[in-house]
Order: structure tokens, then C-alpha cells, then sequence
């Protein structure tokens, strides 16, 4: 049995079946169908159901006002039954006044309207955890809130409305951006002194063979001038190849997103490194997922990033006895993985902290930058990069994407 609604004179009813709500109810009626109607009563003929679940009934009432979390109920047309005390105070609307309007009127919000809705997604089985919204309360403000919903059941299984929680992510949101703030200003520091070194060795470099030349000029060969010319035009290719490789850094800063079957581009890539491959005498080795996997990226960012990941694989088995790159493509729970995997030289294992570091690195000639390019062209298409590594073994890439949702058609 199961505390349905209440009469007139305010006493409890108990009914076998449970009615849907209606689309509209007073506010103590609201209470009854928000709460009492989830909490099983048994119907014993001794009066005592009554003098039970009254107290029972208030003490649920208590503390869902109480909760710390901005709640609400709201049923399967989009009415809201109940509002908890700190909904009240995030949303700048009384309760009697939210009762009286839809949800997407009393909190309006960026996914109401569309399939990105609360309701739509649960109604279509769907979780909803953790999701950022953007919200507007009744003075108009706009809330940075983190949503999570759950469908609330009748006895027969039947989805008769969710429950909203809402927290606040204004002050996180403010320490975040006063966080990012300083991170920027320190990143910067540190770059400026990467390309203040970075520069100013070639340059030194020229200045000095400048100043020989300068000074004895016409008491040298013509081969020593040219060796000292040909000096400074390797430390010239090395300033441009530094200044290359930093407008990569922002090449795809605003990423272009399309779906992208990940197995045919890998495919493609496969084949891109095939000639390098058979020159240098390193055994590919295809691993694609037997399924079709799509992922939401930039086509030409990802090919970047892969390009610039084999490359570094190449580097490292450069004195391997049997170089063996393998790529692989790897589906999880709503999340698919490119695999690349070496059997090179490896990364010491105090570098992995360090190898996405500006500047930081450890080839003869290399700039330092590459890794940190791959990074932030991945963090644009909210992907993730992770990298394991044993010197003498090899070093394992791991690329994670999201996987292509249907929802993504509507967005994209």
C-alpha cells in the first residue's frame, strides 16, 4: 500500500493504487505526491497507519527543507511538486510561487526546450550526473550549477517524476578562473624565459662568428668563411624551425568537431607511415577494433597529434635490434582509445612528470614543444593524453577521445 493523497480534512488515505499526479495541485497536496507517495504504508485495521505515518511523514518533509543541495520534484508534464528551502534561495523564487509554473519557467535554463532536457533524457533512459548547466534565477542572474536527476517510481515501476539537485558553481567557478589566472601568468614567465634561452643561444652564436668575420675577414680562406657562414645558417634554421613549431601551438586553438569513423583514420594513418616505415625497417602492427567506433574531433588537429606521436616512436627506436610500432584502436564506456605503442628507449620514469613541459626535452635537437603542441590540440577537443614508458622496453601513448553519440548529431 502506499500514502496516495490526502481528504479534505487533511487525514491520510490509504489506497491500493497510486494515481498519477495531476498537472496541477495545492501545495500540501504537492507534498503528499513528492514525498508520501514513495513511502509504503501497511493497512492493518488497527488505526495505527495513521498515528505512524504522520510523524514519519513531517520528519521526511524536514529534511528534504533542509538539504544543503538546491532540490526540486518535478512530474512527467514538466510541473513542479516541491522545492526545498535552498532551492528557494538559489533560484530567488518562493516555493508556493514555483509550484505554480513549469520548470522551465521558474528556472529557466540553456537545455530547456531541447534534447538535452532533464526530463527527455531520463524519460529515454538515460543518466544524468554531473552535468553543467547554465541557469537564470528570477533576478535574472546566470548560475553556473552542476545538475544530477533521478526518476522517482510508482509501485509498478512506472517513472511518475525526477528529482532535481542543483549545486552552485559560482565561487568554484571564480577560484577556478583565479587559479587559471595565476597558472597563465607563470606559463607565461616560464615560456618567455624557454624562448629567451631557446633564442638566445643562436644568436649568440651568429653574433660571434659575425664578429670573427668582422675582424679577420680578409686574412681567411674562403673555406673557413664558409664554414663559419654555413654555422650561422644552421643556428637561423633552428630559430625558424623554434618559430614553427610555436604557431603550431595555436594552430587549432578553436578546433573544428566532426564525427570521425576512427578506424578508417587510422587506416589512413597507418599507410601515411608506411613508407617511412619500410625505409627505417620498422614492422607496423594494425590492432583496430572488430567494431565501427566514431569520435567527435578535429580531423586535422588528431592527424597532427598522431603524426607528431609517431614521430617521436621512430625517434625512440632508432637503435632498436627489431623496431616494432603498433597502433591500436580500443572502445570503453563511452570513451574509445588510440594505442601507440614502441619498443624503443623509453622515458625515465623522473622525465614522465616533465615531458609536457615547455621546452623540456630530451633530443639532440628538439625544441621541447611538441608534446606540449599534442596536449593542448587534445584539451581543445576534450580528449586526454597518458603515457607509460620502461627504459629499454618502450613507451605506451594512450589517446582518449569521447565517443560519437547520437546527441552529438543535434549539437555539431
Amino acid at each position: 500500500m502506499v500514502l496516495n493523497k490526502q481528504a479534505e480534512t487533511g487525514d491520510p488515505v490509504v489506497k491500493k493504487n497510486l494515481q498519477k499526479p495531476a498537472s496541477r495541485r495545492d501545495e500540501q497536496t504537492n507534498h503528499t505526491v513528492a514525498l508520501g507517495a514513495f513511502v509504503p504504508v501497511e493497512e492493518n485495521g488497527s488505526g495505527k497507519t495513521e498515528s505512524l505515518i504522520k510523524p514519519a511523514y513531517h520528519e521526511l518533509d524536514e529534511i528534504f527543507k533542509l538539504i544543503t543541495s538546491s532540490m526540486r520534484i518535478v512530474d512527467m508534464h514538466y510541473n513542479v511538486l516541491r522545492v526545498n528551502n535552498s532551492m528557494e534561495r538559489l533560484s530567488k523564487l518562493p516555493a508556493d510561487i514555483h509550484i505554480r509554473k513549469k520548470c522551465f519557467e521558474g528556472f529557466p535554463g540553456e537545455y530547456c526546450h531541447s534534447d538535452m532536457c532533464t526530463l527527455k533524457l531520463i524519460h529515454a533512459g538515460k543518466e544524468v550526473y554531473e552535468k553543467e548547466t547554465l541557469k537564470k534565477n528570477a533576478a535574472g542572474k546566470s548560475i553556473p550549477c552542476a545538475l544530477n536527476a533521478k526518476p522517482l517510481y510508482d509501485e509498478r515501476g512506472h517513472t511518475i517524476a525526477i528529482l532535481q539537485e542543483f549545486r552552485d558553481l559560482t565561487e568554484q567557478k571564480r577560484l577556478e578562473s583565479i587559479a587559471q589566472a595565476v597558472n597563465t601568468m607563470n606559463n607565461i614567465g616560464y615560456v618567455f624565459s624557454g624562448i629567451r634561452h631557446e633564442l638566445g643561444n643562436p644568436i649568440n652564436s651568429i653574433k660571434t662568428a659575425l664578429s670573427v668575420l668582422d675582424h679577420k675577414l680578409f686574412s681567411m680562406s674562403k673555406e673557413t668563411i664558409k664554414d663559419y657562414v654555413d654555422r650561422m645558417l644552421r643556428q637561423i634554421a633552428r630559430m625558424e624551425y623554434l618559430l614553427k613549431s610555436m604557431r603550431s601551438f595555436n594552430q587549432y586553438e578553436t578546433p573544428t568537431l566532426a564525427r570521425v569513423h576512427l578506424n578508417s583514420f587510422m587506416t589512413d594513418i597507418f599507410n601515411l607511415v608506411k613508407t617511412d616505415s619500410q625505409r627505417t625497417h620498422v614492422e607496423l602492427v594494425r590492432k583496430l577494433a572488430p567494431t565501427s567506433l566514431y569520435t567527435l574531433a578535429d580531423p586535422r588537429a588528431l592527424q597532427q597529434v598522431m603524426l607528431n606521436v609517431i614521430s617521436n616512436a621512430l625517434d625512440a627506436m632508432e637503435h632498436s635490434f627489431n623496431p616494432k610500432l603498433t597502433f591500436e584502436t580500443i572502445q570503453h564506456d563511452k570513451i574509445v582509445e588510440i594505442k601507440i605503442t614502441d619498443n624503443g628507449c623509453g622515458i625515465h620514469s623522473e622525465n614522465l612528470n616533465t615531458i609536457f613541459t615547455p621546452f623540456f626535452t630530451t633530443k639532440k635537437n628538439g625544441t621541447g614543444l611538441g608534446l606540449v603542441i599534442v596536449k593542448n590540440m587534445l584539451t581543445q577537443m576534450g580528449a586526454s593524453i597518458e603515457i607509460r614508458s620502461k627504459i629499454d622496453l618502450g613507451t605506451a601513448v594512450s589517446i582518449y577521445l569521447r565517443e560519437y553519440q547520437a546527441d552529438d548529431a543535434a549539437n555539431h
